[in-house]
Formats: C-alpha cells, sequence, structure tokens
C-alpha cells in the first residue's frame, strides 16, 4: 500500500526475498521482532527496550547526516513474513562526470545467511551509488566469501567491545558451554576482584562455577579470561603467546568449552 515505496525480488539459493522499503511507522512494527528473534544466538549482542528503539533506530536528527540523506528503512520477506532489516544513508557524489555516490549502512540483520545476502544484494545494488560502506559488523561476516571478487571488500579491524569479568562464578556459570567438562582455573587479577583458583562444570544445558583449593588444570589473567568469556576461538592462540599457562590437553578442553559457532560481536557502541 501506501507504505511501499519501492520493492525488488532477489533469488538467494532458491529461495525468494521481496525487499521492500517502508516509513519509520512501519518500520517500528517489523524490525523489532526481527532483532528479537535472533540476538540471542549471537555472544556479544544486547536486548533492546523501547526507548532504545524509538531514541537510536528510529530517531533521525539533520545534525546526524553529516550530508548524507534520512535513514532509509528496508525489510526483506520470504512467504509473506519478515526475515532481515537493514537501515541505511546515501549521500550523491559525482567525479570527472561519473557517478560515485555513497550507499552507508547503518544497521543490517537478517534471521539466516540467505536473509542478509538478498540484503546486501539490494544496497550493492543500487544505481549511482558503487560504494558501500558498513561499520561494526561481526568479525565473521560471510559477505567476503560469496562475492565474486574478495578484494573488492576493504575490511578494516578496529575494537569494537570490551569485556572485564569481575564475578568469575557468576559470569562462568551464567552461560553454557559447546562441550560437557570439568576444569579447574586459576584467574590472576592484580586489582584483586576476580582473583583466585574456581572449579568450572559446564555443559551445553548451562554451568556451576565456584572457588576451589584444588591445582588449576589452566591459569591466565582476568584479561585473557574476559577475552575468552564471549566464545571467541583464542584459547590456543592465546597460549602460544603466553597467555595461558596449562597443559595442551588442558587447554584445548578448555578453549573447546568457551567457543561458540559465532564470533562474539556486539551491534551497540558503547
Amino acid at each position: 500500500g501506501d507504505l511501499i515505496q519501492s520493492a525488488k525480488k532477489f533469488s538467494v539459493a532458491n529461495h525468494f526475498h521481496i525487499c521492500v522499503w517502508i516509513v519509520v511507522d512501519e518500520a517500528g512494527k517489523v524490525f523489532p521482532g526481527i532483532y528479537d528473534s535472533v540476538f540471542t544466538a549471537r555472544p556479544g549482542h544486547t536486548s533492546r527496550n523501547d526507548v532504545w528503539w524509538k531514541e537510536r533506530e528510529f530517531r533521525d536528527p539533520a545534525h546526524w547526516r553529516r550530508g548524507a540523506s534520512e535513514r532509509r528503512y528496508v525489510a526483506a520477506f520470504r512467504d509473506g513474513t519478515a526475515v532481515g532489516y537493514a537501515t541505511y544513508r546515501q549521500k550523491a557524489k559525482w567525479e570527472n562526470s561519473i557517478a560515485n555516490g555513497l550507499v552507508t549502512v547503518v544497521e543490517l540483520l537478517g534471521v539466516d545467511t540467505n536473509a542478509r545476502l538478498s540484503l546486501w544484494s539490494l544496497l550493492c545494488s543500487i544505481d549511482l551509488f558503487p560504494t558501500v560502506t558498513a561499520d561494526n559488523q561481526p568479525p565473521d561476516l560471510e559477505l567476503p566469501w560469496q562475492v565474486a571478487n574478495r578484494r573488492a571488500i576493504q575490511r578494516k579491524e578496529l575494537d569494537g567491545m570490551y569485556v572485564r569479568v569481575l564475578d568469575v562464578p557468576g559470569a562462568l556459570g551464567a552461560r553454557r558451554y559447546g562441550t560437557s567438562d570439568r576444569i579447574t582455573i586459576e584467574v590472576v587479577d592484580t586489582m584483586g576482584i576476580a582473583d583466585g583458583t574456581y572449579a568450572l562444570e559446564g555443559s551445553p544445558d548451562g554451568a556451576s562455577c565456584s572457588p576451589t583449593t584444588e591445582t588449576a588444570d589452566v591459569t591466565m589473567d582476568v584479561a585473557t579470561l574476559s577475552a575468552l568469556y564471549l566464545g571467541a576461538d583464542l584459547a590456543d592462540t592465546l597460549a602460544r603467546a603466553g597467555r595461558i599457562d596449562g597443559s595442551g590437553e588442558a587447554v584445548a578442553r578448555f578453549g573447546a568449552m568457551l567457543r561458540s559457532p559465532l564470533a562474539p560481536h556486539c551491534p551497540e557502541v558503547f
């Protein structure tokens, strides 16, 4: 109806998606549900309340735009169900009579790879806007492996998320684990907050963690534990770098417990 400004259809892995531009009021009805359905799958994602959506996603004062357009909102639908969304801006530019417009992706999220790819396909095919930039993307983004020329995608790694474990039993006991195992961890904290030795018993269903007097299987400082906490696949690397002490078998077990299928990523800037 009058909410639809334009639409395109893409064939992605034998699935069809309709990508529809919508106005902000309709985006407010569609986007939060998509986000809520997927945010718990990736470590580091946070929940969002109505105030967040109103003030961070759907408020768009002119001084935020820096010469670009107002935010555009597009949703991807599969069989009539919303499966992804993107928010972006456009900034026209011409160089020597050749269009070199810029699309700046504010956020892009989908329930699966096909949903995300159909949105990327749309944003990368806007006429007269050949350059697409997107800040704060997950480190394991599939897109570089889905394009014909990976060199066309230039990536820069920057700090994006900070973690500092304060309560070791509370933090380790609150998450789930990739394997079922029991391991003893000594944490060194020069501030004395997280310092101690802890017995962790974890599984895909949950965990328990408590102080212990047992000999530690692995030893690390609190910064190393914090780097691993959200599931980054770094245990072997950090052990080789001298950041984790313990046998190779113990380090491998510990890494397998903590490892997440998806790399940690926080979509918020804080």
